[in-house]
């Protein structure tokens, strides 16, 4: 199912629920005006009644036109509707109800997957290769470890390729991103705005390396979706970044 089909799906849905809310209400009316009789009865909605079938006829075009589209969520869904159908009590319209609840999650769900293989799109390739399917995985916190990751080893290889020695993280960034005979360059040097840059992304890198590489890499940090996600596109910026000073400098990797 496509986005646009999940909206669709979730107006249904809200629609559904408003008017189970509604026979609700009548049903809770019903069992107070039952209670003045001299046999109470159960209150029950008439399934005669053309709201009923309205509401009835327009579940069951939903269940034609999404059925086999959708997971075990909407398996209880169709059962909680049969049971409503058959004895529409107070009992069985809360329990679809909650069926409905339950769907309205899932396509919530499946609508955030769908908008964040749309983001992907927008990530570097090397981001991609080291993070992409530890995310979907669900280990969030070990592919933002590893992006970062990614992004010091490329940095510390560029490094040692010119000078032959070993640095890594924090130092590493500094060094290479250093205003004063940097390794890699990211615009002219010769005005105060290109030394301005550069010393804004060395205290970027080295702040990155320190602050979100370190921790991961020391800690069992536990962090969600949303969370990795603002940081891979943080390490997705850097890793192009290298790019560019790559070709700016015009080194070769």
């Amino acid at each position: 199912m496509t986005k646009s089909d999940n909206q669709v799906l979730n107006e249904k849905l809200n629609n559904f629920e408003k008017r189970c809310d509604e026979f609700l209400a009548t049903l809770q009316s019903m069992k107070i005006l039952n209670l003045n009789l001299p046999t109470p009865q159960e209150a029950v909605i008439d399934v005669y009644s053309a709201d009923w079938k309205i509401f009835h006829n327009d579940l069951l075009a939903m269940i034609e036109r999404y059925k086999g589209d959708l997971g075990r969520d909407f398996e209880r869904f169709i059962l909680m509707f049969h049971k409503a159908t058959q004895y529409p009590n107070y009992q069985n319209i809360s329990d679809l109800k909650v069926s409905i609840y339950s769907l309205k999650n899932y396509i919530e769900d499946t609508s955030k997957d769908i908008a964040l293989d749309d983001i992907w799109t927008f990530m570097h390739p090397k981001i991609l290769a080291v993070s992409k399917q530890r995310f979907h995985d669900g280990y969030y916190a070990d592919a933002v470890e590893s992006a970062f990751k990614e992004i010091n080893t490329r940095v510390k290889r560029l490094y040692r390729l010119e000078t032959g020695e070993e640095k890594d993280g924090s130092d590493l960034m500094r060094k290479v991103f250093s205003p004063n005979n940097p390794i890699l360059i990211f615009e002219s040097l010769d005005s105060q705005s290109g030394k301005s840059v550069q010393q804004g992304y060395m205290d970027i890198f080295a702040g990155a390396m320190t602050g979100i590489r370190n921790p991961k890499a020391h800690e069992n940090m536990v962090i969600s979706d949303f969370q990795a996600i603002q940081r891979l596109m943080f390490a997705s910026l850097l890793m192009s970044k290298i790019d560019e000073a790559v070709a700016y400098t015009g080194i070769s990797e």
